[in-house]
């Protein structure tokens, strides 16, 4: 094989190691820190962070992360799982096809990207290195965190009811932790909802589809105002289809884009519960005050 001494990179051709030696950047110059977020470790080089994931001591600390971080039962779902019919078969369906993508403009991608540190590397590793992009799961929830922000501008926004089309359940079943996802199909023919029960890795794929009509839209607008943005975003949106499959085969990173969906539909919840309870305050103090008025008037006639 055709392996670099200062990289222990192997490729597969004696002209792919050539060129990679001749990048004007050398490849064991520090190019960012590459953490590994279970074990708090940081890494000069990509290739030292992939080797430490395959260590003892990681497998160990991740198997333990995913045991500490199994879905807990929530009571009330528990009694009402006959409600949800556990037996239904899995089901293909048209995931989020009524989201009406119209509600959020290139401005909020903009402005969710400011804080994107790790996207903004990822993009800039793989610019400096194009021979170099490959799949990794670490990335790909990095990017994923960021489409579930998205996601919540879309689906879990108190001003637009008709994007709520998504629910998400979690129960056992057997004697396994997962979540089973619940997708609420809007019927415009019938004005009602159908609801599909799907599993993760048709979540996913109807997810990404989602994502995919987002970036249509910006890439066909053509602004130039954000032109960094709509590149951004037509990047992770590419590269997330190139590799989904990469997301099917780690458990930890199934349980990081799950525990940010759970986070962020626990935040949309408690959002319309409050905003449901100021108006029923608002109902209450309104109904009083009527009353209150009428009284006067009854006084004087």
């Amino acid at each position: 094989m055709n392996k670099c001494n200062l990289c222990d990179k192997f490729f597969e051709y004696p002209y792919l190691l050539e060129r990679h030696k001749n990048n004007k950047t050398p490849c064991n110059a520090i190019k960012g820190n590459h953490e590994c977020n279970l074990c708090n470790i940081k890494f000069n080089h990509r290739s030292r962070l992939d080797s430490h994931k395959q260590s003892k001591r990681h497998i160990n600390i991740e198997n333990q992360y995913i045991n500490d971080n199994s879905i807990n039962i929530d009571n009330s779902i528990t009694n009402n799982i006959e409600t949800l019919n556990i037996n239904q078969s899995i089901t293909i369906v048209n995931g989020f096809s009524e989201t009406n993508i119209d509600i959020i403009e290139l401005e909020d991608i903009n402005r969710l990207l400011i804080y994107e540190d790790d996207i903004h590397n990822i993009i800039k590793e793989f610019t400096d290195y194009p021979d170099e992009i490959y799949g990794d799961s670490g990335y790909l929830v990095h990017i994923f965190k960021f489409f579930i922000k998205i996601f919540a501008k879309l689906n879990f926004n108190l001003a637009y009811s008709e994007n709520h089309n998504c629910m998400i359940f979690s129960f056992n079943k057997s004697d396994s932790k997962f979540i089973e996802y619940q997708l609420l199909e809007i019927n415009n023919t019938q004005f009602n909802y159908e609801k599909k029960c799907i599993d993760y890795k048709l979540f996913i794929e109807k997810f990404l589809n989602l994502m995919n009509r987002v970036n249509n839209k910006f890439q066909n607008e053509n602004n130039e105002d954000y032109i960094d943005t709509t590149n951004t975003l037509d990047f992770i949106v590419k590269y997330a289809n190139r590799f989904a499959k990469t997301l099917f085969t780690s458990e930890n990173a199934k349980i990081q884009i799950e525990n940010e969906l759970l986070t962020s539909y626990t935040k949309f919840e408690e959002s319309k519960n409050s905003l449901e309870t100021e108006e029923e305050r608002f109902r209450i103090a309104l109904l009083t005050s009527r009353a209150n008025a009428f009284k006067g008037v009854i006084r004087r006639i």
